[in-house]
């Protein structure tokens, strides 16, 4: 199946209401695989980041927060908002 990043995007925005970690950690190893196929470094791709943020949020966040996390998962959110097209986030 030829996911676009499109698909990606709204991936990344659903798992923001996960509980299980396993699968988390699954989706996010097949995602970093589309996005290479699509030409795309995984790891500067705001879905990474936001599989990533949802990760450290699963382990109670003992990583810390970088000063502008805020900033960084909010730009990251709203991209992957406006790729997905996907209207259901606020």
């Amino acid at each position: 199946m030829n996911r676009t990043e499109k698909d990606i995007c709204k991936d990344a925005l659903q798992v923001q209401d996960a509980s299980n970690i396993h699968g988390v950690l699954h989706s996010m190893w097949e995602i970093s695989i589309e996005l290479r196929d699509l030409g795309e470094d995984p790891r500067a791709h705001p879905a990474m980041l936001l599989f990533l943020d949802k990760l450290d949020d699963m382990l109670y966040r003992p990583f810390g927060f970088p000063k502008n996390q805020g900033e960084l998962y909010g730009n990251a959110y709203q991209y992957c908002k406006q790729k997905s097209g996907y209207e259901r986030f606020g």
